[in-house]
């Protein structure tokens, strides 16, 4: 509901009471409001009036503008059209009357600001001794509240009358606090204690005075949640079925000793580590084939004959090796070529990438290189015959990023969210880390690498990022520089710090099977290269060969050189010829048969290389697919290696600080040194250590419950999508789809990560931290402990030791019924308003609105309503205006009248 209040008074002793005004509002403790002058020498009211000039206040700076301006540019639930009189001793010079003024505003008013409710309030400030007609004080359809001239700290307590002065400045401060009041400028009060009364009928008053209190508790506010949110300490041990749990391991100090328990985090983080593993490790590594075994092939007696055959016409020509090879390379793997030639034509420093591991420019490669490589060498295995689904596409492993936060947190917080992944137990009772770093480190434990390494922070669970500094930091024997030397050992007792976190154990798994993944590739394609190339043959296999070239020949020599001797025997008829060819047909038998012993005797190895190319053949057929998943898996394995580095580096900062850094804190609430009433007090919680540290133990014990940090997660994972703009879109229906996002350059996992760590939008994860002490605050404040917390006070204008708070807020904290029966000083009452009792309260309006610690509340107390001529000021109300001193004129008791 928007309020809008017109304030309008003549030039004069009232302007301390617009001052007085503008202070306030510089302060922050009232709203906005126009201030209208009036008066004869000032005619901007009026029916033939276009405009009516005012000035609005809004945090102590006025700026000009008009009446209908401000109506025009607001639409209002309600205006409050306050017009303000003094009645002062000795009167205004020059004031004369103001009615039409008033009324023609409020006319202006109705006509401009369409169907806002109007309230008419004319507030009369007074002093003793003033005299004014009572057709002045009072006005027809207006209500009229006269402001007592007294002054005390709060209702029923002692109470002074104000002395009679027309110094605008000494009228300013009280005038201002009653006003504000009265036409509900309070800041967090929109209503006022007239708004929807009815006008009695005629010219009639009431009396009334305001109380007002402001304290300001953010300092206090601000301690107590940065004790109660802030991990500085630690995680928090959490209240399981009414129980406290335990908590393993103290927050590392800064000189990096372990604390106590450091064998029981290592337990705890590595049994979180095998379980996530046990359950998705086969998610990250595809199938593998082995090879078919080769058949035993008979060889027949007919391909024997011809084989020897073969052998003996090579061995005639001298070309046995030739022989031997066209044997061999029937069986060689022509696929082996063909894909080591693809990959090493087509693809040269893909391969030098994986095989070698030199970029093209001969520096070393990283794991992310070998991610690079691996998606260009898929695709040329797969158009060279490779297995299918080799191409880089997109990897959804979400369901291993939910384990993996759902491990960290539960963890950190105890509390039970996937059976896989069950809390500690420490006997029968619930433990969670004490130290959000040994769960998973954030930013502020990174290590800060030297200049020879680039500069770039390293965190503990980028074991791949480690490896390659290592490698720097360990060059050539006599390359050690003292640099490198004090870098090294300052890695080294870094990573010691952190070596029982549990996402470094995730990150020692995932990191490892990346390596084993790149080294197998590594290995299957030296494997094709080798297979792919035509063996040489040896010397000694040369050397074999020659002899038996020499021993077939030497055979074939024998057989020849016997038929020519058997022949011309036969020719001289020294043998028959029947013996002859039985003879010949017997020799050429005995070659045949040293042939053949010649030949396989002498051919062993031959057939032990058919059988190693059989074997080969297989080989490369079953490394030729299994190069393809290799490769995924590498592809794979590199993807998540990087989604890992991004969810932890969110998972850090989130555990870090769950619900955001200290809150930003304001300048602290200026105190006005004087000017304010008894009955205006505004005041500043003193921060009292002991009584904050006390609160904020008592109130983590009661707020941290297991799984207490699922709820900022959800409320930080929900505000995503919002934070990264408009290529976030598909994630605004389903913030959990974030779980499936690619972790590259310039990705919206990435870019959440760095919005998360580098806050440049804010802090979003104070959403978290504020919904948590939203819930503590609307508690608090009415507590024994939130008492506690605002016990001590600083009051604006008071030198001395600070107040209590009973003492600071003097009854307005206490029930309405301790209101009842109170009266006003009869000072500003004439003989019968005393004896007929008008100064008797009659209403007790209370307000009180508080953020939590932080309070104000206003009580405006007023008389019933009467004819303005009853009042001490209006001549002939009974009290003599040339004798102020009131003791004179005692008030009569009622029983003496009745």
């Amino acid at each position: 509901m928007t309020n809008l209040v017109l304030l309008a008074a003549p030039d004069g002793v009232l302007t301390g009471a617009r001052d007085a005004l503008r202070d306030l509002s510089a302060l922050g403790l009232i709203d906005e409001f126009c201030w209208v002058r009036l008066g004869h020498d000032h005619d901007q009211v009026g029916h033939d009036q276009l405009s009516v000039a005012a000035e609005l206040i809004k945090g102590g700076a006025g700026r000009p503008v008009t009446v209908q301006q401000v109506l025009a540019e607001h639409q209002y639930d309600r205006v409050r059209v306050c017009s303000l009189a003094a009645v002062l001793p000795g009167p205004e010079p020059g004031e004369g009357s103001v009615e039409g003024q008033e009324r023609d505003l409020v006319d202006l008013v109705r006509r401009s600001s369409g169907t806002s409710r109007i309230e008419r309030l004319r507030c009369v400030i007074t002093r003793p001794g003033g005299t004014a007609a009572a057709d002045d004080l009072g006005r027809d359809g207006w209500h009229t509240v006269v402001i007592s001239p007294e002054d005390a700290r709060g209702p029923g307590l002692g109470h002074q009358v104000l002395q009679p002065s027309d110094d605008p400045a000494l009228i300013g401060g009280p005038a201002a606090t009653a006003v504000a009041g009265l036409t509900g400028l309070w800041s967090g009060v929109p209503d006022a204690p007239l708004d929807d009364v009815a006008v009695p009928p005629g010219r009639t008053v009431r009396v009334g005075r305001v109380f007002f209190r402001s304290l300001d508790a953010s300092a206090v506010e601000q301690a107590i949640r940065d004790g109660v949110t802030s991990t500085a300490g630690g995680l928090p041990a959490v209240r399981v079925a009414g129980a406290q749990s335990l908590r393993i391991g103290e927050a590392q100090p800064s000189n990096g000793i372990r604390g106590a328990g450091h064998d029981d985090v290592e337990t705890a983080t590595r049994t979180m580590a095998d379980a996530l593993w046990r359950k998705h490790g086969a998610v990250l590594r595809g199938p593998r084939v082995q090879p078919a075994p080769s058949p035993v092939k008979d060889i027949g007696a007919l391909a024997a004959l011809r084989m020897l055959f073969s052998f003996i016409w090579a061995a005639i020509k001298n070309t046995p090796m030739r022989w031997r090879a066209a044997i061999t390379n029937k069986l060689a793997s022509s696929a082996a070529a063909a894909v080591h030639g693809s990959v090493f034509g087509r693809a040269p420093s893909a391969y030098a990438v994986v095989v070698r591991g030199i970029r093209p420019d001969g520096t070393g490669a990283d794991w992310r290189d070998w991610a690079r490589a691996s998606n260009e060498l898929a695709g040329v295995i797969g158009e060279s015959g490779g297995s299918g689904e080799l191409s880089a596409g997109r990897h959804d492993l979400s369901t291993l990023w939910q384990d993996y936060l759902a491990g960290a947190y539960t963890l950190a917080d105890g509390g039970e969210r996937i059976s896989d992944l069950p809390p500690l137990q420490v006997g029968a009772d619930r433990a969670v880390l004490a130290d959000p770093a040994q769960v998973v480190p954030g930013p502020q434990h990174r290590w800060k690498a030297p200049g020879q390494l680039g500069g770039a922070d390293l965190a503990p669970y980028d074991l791949l990022g480690m490896h390659a500094a290592q490698a720097r930091l360990n060059p050539p024997e006599g390359q050690l520089t003292p640099e490198l030397d004090r870098a090294r050992a300052g890695l080294d007792g870094w990573l010691g710090r952190y070596r029982s976190a549990y996402a470094v154990k995730v990150g020692q798994r995932l990191g490892r099977a990346v390596s084993d993944a790149r080294d197998e590739a590594q290995a299957i394609l030296s494997s094709l290269a080798q297979a792919g190339q035509d063996d040489e043959p040896s010397d000694d296999l040369r050397r074999k060969m020659r002899r038996l070239t020499w021993w077939m020949r030497g055979l074939l020599i024998g057989l020849a050189v016997v038929i020519g001797i058997l022949l011309l025997l036969g020719g001289f008829e020294a043998l028959t010829w029947e013996t002859v060819t039985i003879a010949i047909v017997a020799a050429v038998v005995v070659w045949l048969l040293g042939s053949c012993a010649v030949f396989f005797v002498s051919q062993r190895e031959l057939f032990r290389e058919l059988n190693r190319r059989r074997d080969a053949a297989s080989q490369t057929d079953a490394n030729r697919v299994n190069l393809g998943h290799v490769l995924r898996d590498l592809n794979r394995l590199t993807a998540a290696y990087e989604q890992f580095l991004a969810w932890s580096r969110i998972a850090g900062v989130v555990l870090a600080a769950p619900f955001g850094g200290p809150a930003a804190t304001g300048p602290e609430r200026r105190l006005p040194a004087s000017g304010l009433p008894l009955s205006a007090r505004i005041g500043v919680a003193e921060l009292q250590p002991e009584a904050v540290a006390k609160a904020a133990t008592v109130i983590r014990r009661e707020v941290f419950r297991a799984g207490w940090l699922s709820r900022p997660w959800q409320a930080l994972l929900e505000s995503a999508p919002g934070r990264l703009g408009p290529e976030a879109i598909d994630l605004a229906q389903s913030p959990e789809r974030m779980y499936a996002e690619q972790a590259g350059e310039g990705s919206l996992l990435v870019r959440w990560a760095d919005l998360l760590e580098f806050g440049e939008d804010g802090d979003p994860l104070s959403d978290g931290g504020r919904a948590l002490w939203q819930a503590v605050g609307r508690s608090l404040p009415e507590s024994e402990l939130g008492r506690s917390l605002v016990a001590s006070v600083r009051i604006a204008g008071q030198e001395q030791t600070p107040r209590s708070y009973p003492e600071f807020m003097a009854g307005l904290d206490q029930p309405a019924e301790a209101w009842h029966g109170q009266q006003l000083d009869p000072v500003g009452f004439g003989a019968e308003a005393r004896v007929a009792g008008r100064h008797r309260i009659v209403s007790n309006w209370f307000r009180g609105t508080g953020h939590e610690l932080s309070r104000a509340a206003v009580l405006v107390q007023l008389t019933e309503a009467f004819a303005a001529y009853e009042l001490a000021a209006v001549p002939g109300s009974g009290t003599p205006d040339a004798d102020p001193d009131r003791t004179r004129w005692p008030m009569p008791e009622i029983d003496e009248v009745y």
